[in-house]
């Protein structure tokens, strides 16, 4: 609310007289107001307008900073989990890795999932290493897209899955529309036994990426 005081003033004229003789004094009123509260209040409505804008940028980073963080620890545990979890701690009664035990495609069960997905691709059992893979990314949180490629320079043309709205998840955007994606990667180095000695495979990269 705007206000202004104001106060009623008489001032004081010339003395003069009329021609009956009668002596008079001219006096003048005026009013006089004073803005100071206007001021007082534009500058409380700019100050205010400051500050809020100030807290909306601030949430608004730290809003961005907290999405950022949860996307990149959503990959980089998804990558934990397969390192650490052998095949036998997996804990899914049913699926694919089941099935998978039951036929003799998995031999070792005290491999680690990584491993076993690793092995699938060293040895060009790309159909099982897909469905390995696509077992595991099915388990991620919803809304959050997910892709796990294997190569051996580091560079993915294609993915070895990839689970978003092109592959049958209306509820995840696809990558190509993400504005952000994350990623975690590992060396993997596998000794394998071949005619019964022991030899090392060439070492892959395995990427895991991440989105909303």
């Amino acid at each position: 609310m705007i206000t202004r005081e104001c106060t009623t003033r008489d001032k004081t004229g010339a003395r003069g007289s009329d021609p009956t003789g009668t002596t008079y004094i001219a006096t003048t009123s005026y009013r006089a107001c004073k803005q100071g509260a206007y001021f007082f209040v534009l500058d409380a409505f700019i100050g205010s307008i400051i500050i809020i804008a100030a807290i909306v940028v601030l949430y608004s980073g730290f809003t961005s900073r907290e999405q950022a963080d949860r996307q990149f620890y959503a990959a980089e545990d998804f990558m934990g989990v397969m390192e650490t979890t052998q095949i036998r701690n997996y804990g899914y009664e049913s699926g694919t890795i089941k099935t998978m035990i039951a036929n003799k495609d998995i031999a070792d069960t005290k491999l680690t999932l990584l491993q076993q997905l690793v092995l699938f691709y060293n040895d060009h059992n790309y159909a099982n290493a897909t469905a390995f893979a696509l077992e595991l990314a099915n388990r991620t949180p919803e809304r959050t897209g997910i892709s796990i490629c294997i190569t051996h320079d580091g560079v993915c043309e294609t993915p070895l899955v990839q689970i978003d709205e092109t592959y049958g998840r209306a509820d995840i955007p696809p990558a190509s529309d993400a504005t952000a994606i994350y990623s975690s990667q590992r060396i993997v180095v596998l000794r394998i036994a071949s005619a019964g000695v022991p030899s090392t495979a060439p070492p892959v990269i395995v990427e895991v990426k991440t989105w909303q």
